[in-house]
């Protein structure tokens, strides 16, 4: 998937279990929110806690992207931001009922 935008964004479930997300805004430094944990966990029939999955994020754009938390059901462990020219694997593991931890797995150079 590729995005942009300059005042940031809320990824999609979609967009999370399809690995791969691109941003290529030019310019300012923008979030992108994650969906709520109640959102991620009804578009998984069936998980069971534990469950995990990796998406990866690339920032070939010219800004800082800031990954944040949804509104509920969402702990964000680690760096969150992507800068300029990096890549950043996060792994997502399901906790409990509606609830979701997100993890920084470290950072590369595009």
């Amino acid at each position: 998937t590729t995005l942009t935008s300059a005042t940031g964004y809320t990824l999609t479930t979609a967009q999370m279990f399809g690995g791969f997300i691109s941003d290529t805004t030019a310019t300012g430094a923008i979030a992108a929110t994650t969906p709520t944990g109640t959102v991620i966990c009804a578009a998984l029939p069936g998980y069971t806690v534990g469950a995990s999955w990796y998406f990866t994020y690339a920032n070939p754009g010219n800004q800082t992207v800031t990954l944040t938390a949804g509104a509920t059901g969402i702990t964000l462990v680690g760096t969150m931001t992507v800068a300029t020219g990096q890549v950043k694997t996060f792994l997502c593991v399901i906790t409990g009922t509606n609830t979701v931890s997100i993890y920084s797995m470290g950072t590369a150079t595009l």
